[in-house]
Parts: structure tokens; C-alpha cells; sequence
């Protein structure tokens, strides 16, 4: 079976099943080439397997994973990451990177930039991979699959033993390959890194995509916190309150605070504005991926459930 080239990766009816344990049932979903992913989940809930389904290192129980068209196991150009990355511990750093990375595309100086970018000094890569920590491990496996520069990565709890420097850095790398046209998929906790890289966003529980979505659309769908502080706070008030808008609060500096969606914010500026009613602040705080993983997780919403 073919697939039409901009599809990065599609699975239809994925399962797996350990003995009597089924561990994703029935999962489907289309990842479109050049775009980013996040699975979210708490821990436990399969996304390992998932992440070694589309590898290509498990076989599925039932259903079809394809990537760029072909089967998993058949893609030279997919790097992976694992949740415990695995080096060989007696050789230097170095050499693991060119032996990880094999064929390598990236241009000298971004080799240099990405060495710099996750921190691994001369000195360390100097050292045998055996005496690094987890979290030098992962920035060095990290970089090896930089160094190969593949169409599509698919990396698993990536942000896990980096500290918070080593997350910027490594979403900023992501952020530059997402320019480059490269497709991206992530799992893991990482909520606030992840925001600044995802496209869609998915929520993997009790086996099953339970929500799917493009998290811009996603983001406006969901209420966030609209902030004024107007010049006269009693006639804000009743000005809102004439419109339907009870759930306000307001803080001691003489703040209004009101939950509300974009769309809200933009009903509330032209009443304002309708009104004479003139502001020192004004301005809207958007829901985070934080807030809405909260909400699904909790099975709070409907809509947006993957088909």
C-alpha cells in the first residue's frame, strides 16, 4: 500500500496486547509530513509502546502502522529516541556520536551549534559514555540523531534528565528542524516545553486516542483568563454584568478577572469600548497546555475525540 507523500506517518485500527493486557486498542490517526505531534499521558499508559510500535520494534496485535508509506522497520530516514537511551559504555563519547548517528547530513557548523546547544563539551565527549549520567546519555543521543538529520523524528519522553537550559535549548533545536519541513512526534510530560512546538495534540488513555486536535483550535475552544483594570471599576462592573457576564472576580489592585475563550476577550473589548469605559490593562491570558491536558485527562470534554 501506497501512501501519497505527505503523509508522515498513518495508522488505522493500531492494538497491542501483552497476554490479556491490551495496551492500545483500536488507535488511529494520521500525522501529516512537516507538522508536530504531542502525545500526552501519564505514565504507564503505553506511550513507550507506541513510540516502539512506529519504529518498528514491536510488532502490532492487530491494525497497520505506516511511515512515509512503508512499513515500520523499513524507514532508513526516522530517528528515534527511546525513554533509556542506550550507548556503547566503553567507547568516548565522541565515537558513540558518529557510530549513533551513522550517516551524517548536518553541515559542520551545525554540528557545532547542535554540540553547543545540548551542552557536550570536548571534554565531556572526551569521556567514555559508560561514566555519563542519564541526562548526558539522552543530550548525546540527541545529537546523534540531529547529526543524521532525518525527515521524521519520533522521540520518546525526550526532555526527561535535561535540566531546565537543556529543554530550551533542545526545543529550540526542534523548533529549527519543524522549519526545515522535518515531521515531528513527541511523548511525554514536558507540558510547557511542548507548547511552543505542537501542532496537534493527542491524549493516549486507558489505551485509546481519547482526544485529538490542532492545539490552536483546541487553545481558542478553551476558556482562559481575560484581565482588566479599568479606570472606574463599578461601572466596568455593570457594564458586564448587563451582558451576561456574572463570573467575575476582582483582585485588590482593582483588577476584574474573568474566564472567558478568545473570542470572549474580543466581546468584552468592544463592550468597553462601546461603553466609554477606558483601562489600564487590559488583555487575555490563553489557556495552556497544562490546563488542557488537566481537562481531558479528566474526561471533562467531548468534543475533539479522535474518529
Amino acid at each position: 500500500m501506497n501512501l501519497p507523500q505527505h503523509i508522515g506517518i498513518q495508522v488505522v485500527d493500531l492494538t497491542k496486547r501483552y497476554g490479556r493486557t491490551t495496551v492500545l486498542n483500536r488507535v488511529s490517526f494520521r500525522l501529516t509530513a512537516g507538522r508536530s505531534a504531542v502525545v500526552l499521558g501519564a505514565n504507564g499508559v503505553g506511550k513507550s509502546t507506541f513510540v516502539r510500535l512506529i519504529a518498528g520494534l514491536t510488532r502490532p496485535s492487530a491494525g497497520e502502522v505506516l511511515v512515509n508509506g512503508r512499513l515500520p522497520g523499513a524507514v532508513p530516514d526516522l530517528g528515534v529516541l527511546f525513554e533509556d537511551p542506550q550507548v556503547y559504555p566503553h567507547l568516548p563519547g565522541l565515537h558513540n556520536l558518529f557510530l549513533l548517528a551513522g550517516e551524517i547530513r548536518l553541515p559542520e557548523d551545525e554540528q557545532h551549534h547542535v554540540l553547543e546547544a545540548l551542552g557536550l563539551s570536548h571534554s565531556l565527549l572526551r569521556r567514555k559514555a559508560g561514566a555519563y549520567s542519564f541526562g548526558q546519555r539522552r543530550r548525546l543521543t540527541l545529537a546523534a540523531i540531529s547529526f543524521r538529520d532525518p525527515l521524521l523524528w519520533v522521540l520518546d519522553e525526550p526532555t526527561n534528565g535535561l535540566d531546565p537550559t537543556g529543554i530550551k535549548a533542545f526545543i529550540t533545536l526542534l523548533k529549527e528542524r519543524k522549519e526545515k519541513g522535518k515531521t515531528i512526534l513527541l511523548t511525554g510530560q514536558a507540558l510547557a516545553a511542548f507548547e511552543e512546538l505542537a501542532d496537534d495534540v493527542w491524549v493516549l488513555k486507558d489505551g485509546a486516542l481519547t482526544y485529538l486536535g490542532e492545539w490552536r483550535t483546541l487553545r481558542d475552544q478553551m476558556p482562559g483568563i481575560i484581565k482588566l483594570r479599568p479606570h472606574d471599576i463599578r461601572a466596568a462592573q455593570e457594564a458586564l454584568v448587563q451582558r451576561g457576564i456574572h463570573a467575575l472576580d476582582v483582585v485588590e489592585d482593582g483588577t476584574i478577572v474573568v474566564r472567558g475563550t478568545a473570542s470572549d476577550f474580543e466581546r468584552v473589548g468592544h463592550l468597553l469600548a462601546n461603553s466609554g469605559i477606558s483601562t489600564y490593562e487590559f488583555r487575555y491570558d490563553p489557556p495552556s497546555l497544562e490546563d488542557f491536558y488537566r481537562v481531558a485527562a479528566s474526561g471533562e470534554r467531548t468534543e475533539g475525540k479522535a474518529q
